[in-house]
């Protein structure tokens, strides 16, 4: 008896030690989750994602009022939102904050997923949750892609929370309906942010409907919170659509098209194997790849003699990983943060199978499908972090707030405004620059560079509806409403000609000042 109870408070002991270690680690990636984002140069895709926002909370409608491409309204709304109720021009800093605690949050979501499938073993809950995290913030590609204020994040988070709440659905609980209608409010936002996750949406569905429930109406029933909540939540998007359906048309899809062909006519574009190659066989992502599979194949040798409890959670995120992969390597063109979405579900994927290993190992007596599982699932985490970002200069970087990317283009924006005056027209085609020190911009740059790159093979009636601009219109674009200052200096080098009709606008007594990223800013005296 006196060495039961020793045994106990020894694991009790152990099981303190082991959460409190967790709770550091989760703290520091926290701190390595903001310090990315603050330390991440300004993208070219947060003009267009800031701006909207920005405009939105003017009162100006996407689509109808400015141009938006490729996306869907409800992530400017959401960051119009913010920008409204906390009365900010800070429109970067504001939206990457808004990256970061998704980033948090997904990062716990992916914690929360191995705490259900351990559930009653702390100590599992908390190594495996430890390694879940660590293997999602060292990922290179989620490195890479995460932190811009952008809508990958936030759709992500949706998705991943959704993942969580499906698992804690119990048949027999009235509590279902609840998270049955909690997942389709996450989901049918996630879809407005970015269309292709209606494919998740659908997935979602058809996993609610496959919940034991007896007759096909408890099924049914099941689901019924879902859609009702869902179709509610389509309502707003698709007025704010059918108010302007040309413009949407032009720009959810022709400018995103013909944007992805001009690219490939000027060699920009990856080749997709040796992209795919490049990305998946990085060290951090390729040893995640190698734990999935092995883990993969050893349940389901197991399951011919044991039957898997939580198929369907155990299966869900899978399928949202192997869509994503679908995804990225289906479109057009292939970019490197687009294998970034299938990380977190491919991590959770290995939650409950771990646990199902774990449990027919006790029973069956043979642990080395379960060990070797383990091995590898530690190993990916170990050469993850070994191979990953080095966030801890990163963190340390934290103490100058100053040199964080969105202090210093509020500080340009701030400087512009001084020198040009509020409320004043500028010329440029990195519009956050103008908004965040309080000047206007032309809607037919809202959506920075993108929309302009490709102007000329647009219809007149299309530049027109959908607030598009090419090279060969900026001389009547400004001729109509002349600005009161141009700002060059965005494109790279390779690109350098897209700017020279902006160039070629400022007088010879307006006077100029260039800013240390290259930014340079003609205004007149």
């Amino acid at each position: 008896m006196a060495r039961q109870s020793h045994n106990v408070e020894k694991n009790a002991v152990l099981e303190l030690v082991v959460g409190v270690l967790l709770i550091l680690v989760l703290f520091a990636l926290s701190l390595a989750i903001f310090a990315n984002a603050m330390t991440k140069p300004l993208g070219r895709d947060e003009h267009m994602y800031c701006t909207a926002g920005a405009l939105m909370s003017q009162g100006k409608l996407i689509y109808r009022d400015f141009t938006y491409v490729a996306q869907l309204p409800y992530h400017p709304l959401l960051l119009g939102a913010i920008y409204k109720v906390f009365d900010t021009t800070r429109y970067l800093l504001a939206g990457r904050l808004v990256c970061v605690i998704c980033d948090i949050l997904t990062m716990l979501c992916i914690v929360l997923v191995f705490r259900r499938a351990f559930k009653g073993h702390r100590i599992y809950v908390s190594l495996f949750g430890m390694c879940g995290a660590l293997l999602y913030v060292y990922n290179p590609v989620v490195d890479y892609a995460n932190g811009y204020a952008w809508n990958n994040d936030v759709v992500v988070f949706c998705v991943i929370l959704s993942v969580f709440l499906f698992g804690n659905i119990e048949p027999d609980k009235k509590s279902r309906f609840w998270y049955s209608a909690a997942i389709g409010v996450l989901l049918t936002m996630a879809t407005f942010m970015r269309m292709t996750t209606i494919v998740v949406e659908g997935l979602f569905l058809i996993m609610l409907l496959a919940l034991p429930a007896g007759r096909i109406a408890g099924r049914i029933k099941n689901a019924l919170p879902f859609l009702v909540v869902s179709l509610i939540l389509s309502i707003w998007p698709i007025w704010i659509i059918v108010q302007s359906p040309r413009a949407f048309i032009v720009g959810a899809f022709r400018i995103h098209m013909l944007n992805s062909q001009w690219l490939q006519q000027i060699g920009m574009v990856f080749e997709k194997t040796q992209m795919g190659i490049a990305l998946l066989t990085q060290p951090g992502y390729f040893l995640l790849l190698i734990a999935f599979g092995f883990i993969l194949v050893a349940v389901i040798t197991n399951s011919l003699k044991h039957k898997m409890p939580n198929l369907l959670i155990a299966v869900l995120p899978a399928l949202i990983a192997t869509f994503y992969f679908i995804l990225a390597f289906g479109l057009p063109t292939i970019w490197r943060q687009y294998l970034a979405p299938p990380v977190p579900f491919i991590i959770i994927a290995l939650a409950y199978p771990l646990s199902f290993l774990r449990e027919t190992a006790a029973k069956q007596g043979r642990r080395l499908l379960y060990i070797v599982g383990v091995v590898l699932f530690s190993m990916a985490t170990l050469v993850a972090m070994a191979f990953g970002p080095n966030n801890l200069d990163r963190i340390a970087m934290l103490g100058n707030s100053a040199q964080w990317t969105p202090m210093q283009v509020h500080s340009i924006s701030k400087d512009i405004a001084a020198k040009v005056g509020e409320s004043k027209l500028i010329l440029t085609a990195a519009p956050l620059y103008a908004i965040e020190g309080g000047c206007k911009i032309y809607p037919e740059f809202s959506a920075g560079i993108f929309p302009y790159r490709i102007g000329e093979l647009l219809t007149d009636k299309e530049r027109t509806f959908s607030h598009t601009v090419g090279p060969k219109g900026i001389g009547v674009l400004v001729e109509k409403s002349p600005p009161a200052a141009v700002l060059v200096g965005i494109e790279p080098s390779q690109f350098k000609f897209l700017e020279e009709p902006f160039r070629a606008v400022p007088k010879e007594d307006w006077k100029s000042k260039t800013y240390g990223n290259g930014l340079t800013l003609y205004y007149k005296p």
